[in-house]
């Protein structure tokens, strides 16, 4: 958990760039599509994680579908683009992270096998899971601080029907 915390909360010292990440919405019910749009002040290599409420962590972006992960400086990219595949909000339930490091020069955050997952997913509490989150975490500190950044994102997702609490006022579906 430490180790996740730290990659989630990770941030340049000193970056010469910006990236931003987001989404339509902040709330989505489970088995809704949802789209993220990035930007980079600079051009490189995008990788997009998303950390469920549970702990585990998924590569959305590169991903089976877009394996090259370059970005142009200023340019808007959707994940996933239009016409393309949907990406569906999954479970459980909670505040789901978002997170986006850019790299200016190739480096793979992750070792993944894009050619027979989809999306490369890192299981919680699982001995290889934590040793892939603390590798992660540790290539990302070995980054120069100049050569990289990053943007975060959060999204509440709720189950179809469900109240649920979010801040100090209840919210039901179809109210937000």
């Amino acid at each position: 958990q430490e180790h996740l915390e730290k990659l989630v909360a990770a941030k340049p010292l000193y970056s010469s760039f910006d990236v931003k990440i987001n989404t339509n919405k902040k709330n989505y019910e489970i088995n809704s599509n949802i789209v993220f749009k990035v930007t980079s002040d600079k051009d490189g290599y995008l990788t997009i994680l998303d950390i469920n409420p549970g702990g585990g962590i998924c590569v959305i972006f590169p991903n089976k579908f877009y394996k090259d992960n370059l970005i142009r400086a200023g340019k808007n990219y959707l994940v996933p683009p239009p016409n393309t595949f949907k990406l569906k909000v999954q479970g459980p339930s909670g505040l789901e992270r978002i997170k986006a490091f850019v790299t200016l020069s190739n480096i793979s955050l992750l070792e993944m096998d894009l050619d027979k997952e989809v999306f490369h997913c890192i299981k919680k509490g699982t001995t290889r899971g934590i040793k892939v989150i603390q590798a992660l975490s540790k290539q990302v500190d070995s980054i120069g601080s100049s050569a990289w950044s990053e943007a975060h994102s959060e999204i509440f997702i709720f189950n179809e029907g469900e109240k649920y609490t979010r801040g100090s006022r209840k919210i039901k579906k179809g109210r937000f």
